[in-house]
C-alpha cells in the first residue's frame, strides 16, 4: 500500500480514499497522534468522568472494604472490566482495555468479547479495513476453526464439539477486536499503559506472593481449579497460576524491550521501563516455570536478528540478568530449576505424554480424535512406551490424567494434519506480519513494538512445546490481532525516502 494512502488516525480505502472517523469526522492528518472519537459520545459529566485514565483502577479500593476474598476480588475485577467497556463507548480502544485485564486475570471471554463486538460493530458498518494481511490472516483462522469443529463432530457429535468450538469463535473475535480498535500510536500507548499497570500489580503480587506464602496465594482468584497446595509455594501473580503466570509475563516484557532498544520512549520513562523489565523478570523467577529460560533466550535471539544485530549489545544486557536469576531462583526456590528427569515428576511426564499424544496423531492423521480424544485414549498407548520412561517418578500415571504438554502434538492429535498446517500457518504469518511492520515502518515506537511483538510470538511459540496454552489463553489470537494493528500503523508510519531522516 503507498505510503500517500496511510493516515494516523484513518484507515485508507482501497483505490487511495480515505473514510471519515468514527465519530463522522474526517480522519488525522499524518502524524498526529490525537485518538479518533468513539462511536456514541456520553453527554456532560458521564463523558468528563469516563475521561479519567485511572478510573477502572477504582474498585480496587474496595478490597479493603469488601476482604480479598477469592469472590470479591473476582467481582472486583468485573467490576474493572465493565468500566472499561463503558470507557469503550467513548473510544473503543478501552475494549482492549478490558480484554487485557481478562487475560492477565480472570478470563470472562464470552461476555467481555460479545459486549466488545457490539461496541466495536459500527466500525463494521462504516466499511473500515483492515491491514493489507487481514484477508490472509481471517482465511486461516477460519479454516481453523472449521477443520477443529469437523473434527470434533467426526470423533464424538455436535453437542459435544459446540462449546470447544465455541471457544475457538471466540479466539478469532479477539483477533479482530484487536486491529479495530487500535487506529493510532496514541491509542496503542493508552492501552498499553493500562496493560502495564496490570501485568505490573500480577507481577508485584507474584514477589510478594513468593515472600508471604501461601496465605497472600490462597487470596488470588485461582483460574485452573486448583489451591496454592497444588503449586508447592510457586507463585501465580494475578493468573492463579504459575504457568500462565510466565505466559503473561512474557507477553508484555518483550514490547517493553523492544521499546527501549529503538528507544522509542522518552530518557525520562526509560528508568521506569527498565525497573519494569526487572520487576516482571524476577516474577518469572518466583514463576518457577522453567520453560521461561529457553523461550526467553530464543526471544531475544530472534529479535536480535530481525534488527540485524545492530542493537544485540542491549538485548545482551538481559543475560546477564536473566544468569544471576536463574542461579538465585535455583539456590532459593528449593533448586526446582535444577531437577531433572529422575527426580522431578513434571519433567518425568513430558517424554511419556509426548510419545503417547505422537502416536495417537500418527494412528489418527487426518481429523484426530477430538479435543478431549487424548485423555480418552492415552492409556492404551502406554504398552508402546519405554517401561524405562513410565517409572521414572511414576509417570505412567500421566497418562488418561494430563493434556500432552505441547500445543503442537495437542493440535495434531486432537485435529489431524491439516489443521495443525493452518496453525503453524497462522502463527508464521503473524510473526511475518511483526518483521514486515518493523522493516518498513520509520517510527521508533512502530518499529519497537512490532519488534517486540515478535519476541513475544516466539517465546509464546517455544513455551507452547512444553504446556497447554492453546487451550486455556487467547495469547496466540491477540498477538495475531496485534501484528495486524502494527502493520496498519507501520504504513502510516513509512521509512522516510531516500536521503530523509527518520523521525
Amino acid at each position: 500500500m503507498a505510503s500517500s494512502d496511510a493516515v494516523a488516525g484513518g484507515i485508507p480505502r482501497s483505490g487511495g480514499g480515505r473514510i471519515r472517523g468514527a465519530a463522522g469526522r474526517p480522519p488525522l492528518a499524518h502524524g498526529s497522534t490525537t485518538p479518533p472519537g468513539g462511536v456514541i459520545s456520553a453527554p456532560g459529566w458521564a463523558g468528563d468522568l469516563l475521561q479519567w485514565p485511572w478510573l477502572p483502577l477504582v474498585p480496587l479500593l474496595a478490597i479493603p472494604i469488601l476482604g480479598a476474598s477469592t469472590e470479591n476480588i473476582r467481582h472486583v475485577i468485573l467490576a474493572m472490566e465493565l468500566i472499561f467497556l463503558a470507557k469503550a463507548v467513548e473510544n473503543p480502544v478501552w475494549v482492549l482495555g478490558a480484554l487485557v485485564l481478562s487475560e492477565l486475570t480472570m478470563r470472562n471471554y464470552y461476555l467481555l468479547l460479545v459486549a466488545s463486538f457490539i461496541i466495536l460493530l459500527p466500525h463494521f458498518l462504516d466499511g473500515r479495513q483492515l491491514a493489507p494481511n487481514a484477508r490472509r490472516m481471517a482465511i486461516l483462522a477460519f479454516s481453523f476453526v472449521a477443520l477443529v469443529s469437523l473434527s470434533d463432530v467426526m470423533a464424538s457429535d455436535l453437542s459435544h464439539a459446540y462449546p470447544f468450538a465455541k471457544s475457538m469463535v471466540v479466539g478469532v473475535v479477539a483477533l479482530f477486536i484487536v486491529p479495530l480498535a487500535i487506529k493510532t500510536k496514541d491509542d496503542l500507548r493508552q492501552v498499553g499503559i493500562a496493560a502495564l499497570v496490570t501485568v505490573a500489580a500480577s507481577a508485584a503480587l507474584a514477589i510478594v506472593q513468593q515472600l508471604a506464602g501461601a496465605l497472600v496465594i490462597d487470596l488470588t482468584p485461582v483460574t485452573a481449579g486448583a489451591d496454592a497446595a497444588t503449586w508447592a509455594g510457586r507463585s501465580t501473580g494475578l493468573a492463579g497460576n504459575p504457568i500462565r503466570l510466565s505466559n503473561d509475563l512474557m507477553l508484555f516484557l518483550f514490547p517493553i524491550i523492544g521499546l527501549l532498544v529503538t528507544k522509542a520512549v522518552p530518557q525520562r520513562a526509560r528508568p521506569f521501563l527498565i525497573l519494569l523489565s526487572l520487576l516482571l523478570l524476577v516474577a518469572l523467577t518466583f514463576s518457577q516455570t522453567r520453560t521461561w529460560i529457553p523461550a526467553a533466550v530464543t526471544a531475544g535471539a530472534v529479535m536480535a536478528l530481525v534488527m540485524g544485530l545492530r542493537l544485540r549489545k542491549e538485548l545482551l544486557l538481559l543475560l546477564p540478568a536473566m544468569a544471576l536469576l536463574f542461579i538465585a531462583g535455583s539456590t532459593f526456590l528449593e533448586n526446582r530449576y535444577s531437577r531433572n528427569l529422575a527426580d522431578d515428576s513434571s519433567v518425568a511426564d513430558r517424554p511419556v505424554l509426548w510419545l503417547a499424544a505422537f502416536n495417537i496423531a500418527t494412528d489418527h492423521p487426518v481429523l484426530g480424535v477430538g479435543h478431549d480424544g487424548f485423555l480418552q485414549l492415552a492409556p492404551r498407548y502406554a504398552q508402546e512406551i519405554d517401561p524405562g520412561l513410565l517409572a521414572h517418578e511414576n509417570a505412567g500415571e500421566a497418562l488418561g490424567q494430563l493434556e500432552p504438554h505441547n500445543d503442537y502434538l495437542n493440535v495434531w492429535s486432537s485435529f489431524g494434519t491439516g489443521a495443525l498446517l493452518v496453525y503453524l500457518a497462522l502463527l508464521f504469518f503473524t510473526g511475518r506480519n511483526f518483521v514486515q511492520a518493523h522493516h518498513q515502518s520509520g517510527d521508533p515506537f512502530v518499529r519497537g513494538i512490532a519488534v517486540g511483538g515478535l519476541g513475544a510470538l516466539v517465546a509464546f511459540a517455544v513455551n507452547s512445546f512444553f504446556h497447554n496454552f492453546f487451550t486455556g489463553t487467547l495469547t496466540v489470537w491477540i498477538l495475531a490481532g496485534l501484528s495486524l494493528a502494527i502493520l496498519q500503523l507501520s504504513n502510516a508510519y513509512p521509512q522516510p525516502p531516500p536521503g530523509k531522516a527518520k523521525p
